[in-house]
């Protein structure tokens, strides 16, 4: 079962190349940004079912499609499928600093 918000497959590397060590830290922050844009896309879709490719999200990163199958958790092969309640969408917002706690709402009065 998907768990929202998305997060990324984080690659490790901790040995002395330091080519090896920059190339994982770039993977890691390409898989970062495309669960940010995933969680996005989800967001912004009203539907409760959802289906999202990867061939979709590797265009907008100019990478392929392998590189985010291997950077999102709990897809197929083609894409991932989701159902999003309403509490997944807060979720979602809380994990990117857009939904305000009750308690920062009631000391800002909104």
């Amino acid at each position: 079962m998907t768990t929202l918000p998305i997060r990324p497959l984080l690659k490790s590397y901790r040995g002395p190349n330091q080519i090896l060590r920059r190339r994982t830290n770039e993977a890691n922050l390409l898989a970062h940004k495309i669960a940010r844009h995933l969680n996005e896309k989800i967001l912004t879709d009203p539907r409760e079912m959802q289906q999202h490719f990867f061939d979709d999200i590797a265009e907008v990163f100019g990478c392929s499609a392998d590189i985010v199958r291997a950077a999102i958790p709990y897809g197929g092969y083609s894409c991932i499928s989701l159902r999003v309640s309403e509490g997944d969408r807060d979720a979602i917002r809380a994990d990117m600093g857009l939904l305000k706690t009750k308690a920062a709402k009631q000391a800002t009065g909104r």
